[in-house]
């Protein structure tokens, strides 16, 4: 029998993860001085048993945490371990509220990687803890006739402690998980909402974690239809009105409603849809465009724009999930009957209107296109054009092309999606625009611009070809529409597509089948097999050869 072998050390001999081990001074000489002169000292002060100089140090690198060099040598000193294990247990309430904001400026500083590090230090359960004490000192009747000075170090806190919600949530799902898990991190954020003595910017930031956290994430949805506080009749009241709350507010709302999908066959509690918040989003947009001074604060950077950001983005979000419904059938005519009026009302009371005033602001383009595109995703070839907005896209695509650096071409941006580029959007609108019953003059001058695209190949990017091609089959594919045979047998497109799949191919030899294009790759092969199988189908229905007598489409 074996000997069993001696465990030759104890607890009290193993290492402690969260011990502040001895640092070697950098090698750098400016970066050791600098070490010696502003860093060490505080350091040294962070753990002194002094709370006085705790308090003036944790101050102090609150204050010197945004210079780059000083917050790489304060990470290289472990700082955040001298956070956690002292800075945020401290007894003194202003060192723990600085303890905070020095930890959410490092986390807005740093990559996202530095919120899963902290993630797996067990920064939630000190966060659990301080939302906690927050809810508490609040909650107290006494809270608001305390000193000023008082309630703003708890609110102080409680900005940090939504901060480093925020971007733990955007840092990785699995961290969204244990948030929505935690017993008291969301009912925290729905006691801000719901409590009428929190700041405006306090109750902004925690609508907007809400908003993140819900997303796409049936738990949380839950969580906040079951809170105590009744924090979703809350936000159905805060919908209302034109400002960032009320945004917000529909933002959090439309992620409940897709969640637990509420839909206009299936509403849910007291009728709950998206048809009840679009025409606040809505609102709130044409008020926004008619008088963005309305928004200005203090002369800086205009709330407007994000008021105006956050409802596109919203709206872009309802209008690709209603999109998606297969709406020729039956089951679904009735979220088509309330969809269709809504979608109208959108493109000309919010797309039309800011097409004819700005396009110059490249995020702004974007975000308006992203919405046009769902929207005529569903309303087609009877989008209720203004003007000659087709026209405003493909300008918009032509302006794109001279923007840096596209997707495809970044290869050092792994996380870029080449797909949601502006000019693939202009391109997805631009064909839901020409479908049937457009006019035949409108569709002609889609069809024309999305062969020159192609023809284009290979300086058009990959992407932008492979939706222009998909485009064009979904535009042309039944044979019983004027357009197949007023444009595209009239007009030689089939002799273009001919060609243009000799290019298509030798496109795809650039695109790279592994790594970060792997997924482009495997799109625009798809992109080739499906063209190369609708050209065969073209070929045997063309007038020019053959008498049509079917219309199937294409499989």
């Amino acid at each position: 029998m074996g000997k069993s072998r001696r465990n030759r050390g104890n607890a009290a001999h193993r290492a402690d993860p969260m011990a502040v081990k001895a640092v070697k001074p950098p090698t750098d000489p400016e970066l050791a001085a600098l070490r010696e002169k502003r860093i060490l000292p505080v350091i040294n002060d962070l753990r002194s048993s002094d709370p006085k100089a705790r308090a003036a140090a944790s101050s102090a690198v609150a204050n010197i945490v945004q210079d780059d060099k000083c917050r790489k040598l304060l990470l290289r000193e472990q700082i955040v371990q001298i956070l956690l294990t002292e800075t945020l247990t401290d007894a003194n309430l202003d060192s723990r509220a600085a303890g905070w904001e020095i930890l959410r400026v490092i986390a807005s500083e740093e990559e996202s990687d530095f919120c899963v590090h902290l993630f797996r230090l067990d920064t939630l359960s000190a966060m659990q803890y301080a939302a906690k004490n927050v809810i508490q000192a609040v909650a107290d009747t006494g809270f608001t006739k305390t000193p000023q000075a008082q309630q703003q170090v708890v609110w102080s806190i409680t900005t940090a402690l939504l901060s480093l919600l925020n971007a733990f949530a955007i840092a990785r799902d699995e961290i969204v998980d244990a948030i929505a898990s935690n017993s008291q991190l969301v009912p925290f954020l729905c006691f801000l909402v719901t409590h009428r003595s929190a700041p405006y910017e306090v109750l902004i930031e925690a609508l907007g974690s809400l908003m993140t956290l819900s997303e796409d994430n049936l738990k949380v949805s839950q969580l906040i239809l079951a809170d105590q506080s009744n924090c979703f009749r809350h936000l159905t009241k805060l919908k209302e009105g034109t400002d960032a709350k009320s945004v917000y507010s529909c933002g959090v709302l439309h992620n409940i409603f897709s969640s637990l999908e509420w839909y206009d066959s299936s509403p849910g509690q007291d009728g709950a849809t998206d048809a009840k918040i679009i025409p606040n989003l809505s609102q709130v947009l044409e008020r926004t465009r008619q008088d963005p001074k309305t928004y200005q604060i203090g002369g800086v950077a205009p709330e407007a724009i994000i008021i105006q950001s956050e409802a596109l983005s919203t709206l872009n979000n309802i209008a690709w999930t209603l999109s998606c419904f297969d709406y020729s059938k039956s089951a679904n005519d009735a979220i088509l009957e309330a969809w269709s009026p809504v979608a109208k009302r959108i493109w000309s009371k919010v797309i039309a209107l800011i097409l004819a005033t700005d396009t110059a602001d490249v995020s702004l383009a974007e975000q308006v296109t992203g919405v046009a595109w769902a929207v005529a995703r569903t309303l087609q070839g009877s989008t209720p054009l203004l003007s000659d907005e087709h026209r405003k896209f493909i300008s918009l695509y032509k302006a794109s092309r001279g923007l840096p650096g596209k997707p495809e071409e970044q290869p050092e941006q792994e996380d870029a999606d080449p797909f949601q580029a502006l000019g693939v959007k202009c391109v997805g609108v631009l064909g839901q625009l020409a479908k049937d019953p457009a006019p035949i003059d409108r569709n002609r001058e889609i069809g024309i611009f999305l062969v020159t695209i192609l023809d284009a190949l290979p300086d058009t990017p990959a992407a932008d070809a492979v939706e222009a091609i998909n485009q064009l089959m979904e535009i042309y594919r039944d044979e019983n529409n004027e357009s197949t045979k007023a444009v595209f047998y009239k007009d030689n497109f089939l002799k273009h597509l001919d060609n243009i799949l000799y290019k298509m191919k030798a496109k795809a030899k650039t695109v790279d089948k592994r790594g970060a294009t792997s997924e482009l790759r495997a799109r625009v092969d798809g992109a080739i097999r499906d063209l190369g199988r609708f050209i065969q189908y073209k070929k045997k229905r063309s007038p020019r050869d053959h008498e049509m007598t079917r219309s199937e489409s294409p499989e």
